[in-house]
């Protein structure tokens, strides 16, 4: 006796199909959240760069992939140390609460841990603030 085949409905192909595009390729919802993260990541950057600095986008655009770096690391540190102390505050006190949710630096060093462990070994903030425009 020969085994009967059954072949797939359309049905089932697709969702197999649908299925395999999620497991090769990110999903419709995490392409969105990465453009989001990216584009939040890019505006809080040059806020906190004019903030602490007083330079605008044009002149960190004339900077060196180098300099660019540089500043990068100068702009995360000095964020994560504010982030730090606002987290503490809010945990010390609840005025701190009203503070902590509207921080660009708690924002700027949230979007960029989550855009992170996105995009793994693929993550290059330098190339997001060069790519990225408005």
């Amino acid at each position: 006796m020969g085994a009967l085949i059954r072949h797939a409905t359309v049905k089932e192909e697709v969702i197999s199909k649908l299925n395999l595009m999620k497991q090769n390729n990110l999903t419709a919802n995490q392409v969105r959240r990465i453009k989001y993260l990216k584009g939040q990541i890019w505006q809080l950057f040059y806020e906190l760069t004019e903030s602490y600095f007083g330079i605008d986008n044009q002149q960190i655009r004339e900077l060196t992939d180098q300099e660019l770096e540089a500043l990068v690391s100068i702009v995360i540190k000095r964020a994560q140390k504010t982030s730090r102390i606002l987290k503490v505050l809010c945990v010390v006190t609840i005025i701190g609460s009203v503070f902590i949710n509207d921080s660009d630096n708690v924002l700027f060093t949230k979007y960029v841990r989550e855009l992170k462990k996105m995009l793994g070994s693929d993550f290059d903030l330098v190339k997001i603030l060069r790519e990225y425009r408005y």
